[in-house]
């Protein structure tokens, strides 16, 4: 577990600095990038609503 949160830290630091690059050269891929994020964001959300429902009504 502590590999992972250290792995994601790291992507995320990677992110920023990606974010940051980005902001000086191009300001709009930036926001796809981000509203992209967000959606997988809430499709993962989603999914994770789907399965409890599934797992709900079979039981």
């Amino acid at each position: 577990m502590s590999k992972l949160v250290l792995g994601s830290t790291a992507m995320f630091m990677i992110v920023l600095m990606m974010k940051m690059t980005f902001q000086s050269l191009r300001p709009r891929p930036v926001m796809n990038s981000e509203q992209i994020l967000l959606l997988r964001g809430v499709k993962r959300r989603k999914a994770k609503l789907t399965n409890r429902r599934k797992i709900g009504y079979t039981t």
